[in-house]
């Protein structure tokens, strides 16, 4: 079954808004590490498990699986207009910082967390 106009550009912007090259860099090492650490293969072929994941993640038949959140959430015109910003060279510029700009906000959550594991625990 083929892809409507929307569908096509809800996949667009799942891609440019949630898959720039800079986002999956800084998240999939940390899940591949964590899915490795709790399926206990420590001996497994990382960079071969990123390729491959890497590639499935991108792929048309994974990322349709989304579009009916966007799609229940968002008109097509808005969609579009979405595309249009994180297509812009702002955004562009952003992504390409990510790993020097949000990264590190995100990886400070788990300071975040340890604080308040060790409050609640005491």
């Amino acid at each position: 079954m083929s892809l409507t106009s929307e569908e096509k550009d809800i996949l667009e912007l799942i891609r440019v808004a949630a898959l720039q090259p800079e986002q999956i860099e800084a998240y999939l090492p940390s899940v591949i590490q964590q899915c490795i650490a709790v399926c206990g293969c420590e001996e497994v072929d990382r960079d071969k498990v990123l390729e491959i994941a890497q590639e499935r993640i991108l792929s048309e038949e994974f990322l349709k699986k989304f579009t009916s959140h966007f799609s229940e959430n968002f008109s097509h015109d808005e969609i579009k207009a979405l595309i249009g910003f994180y297509s812009s060279d702002a955004m562009k510029k952003f992504f390409k910082t990510y790993s020097n700009t949000c990264l590190p906000i995100y990886s400070a959550f788990s300071e975040v967390v340890q604080g308040v594991i060790k409050a609640v625990s005491n």
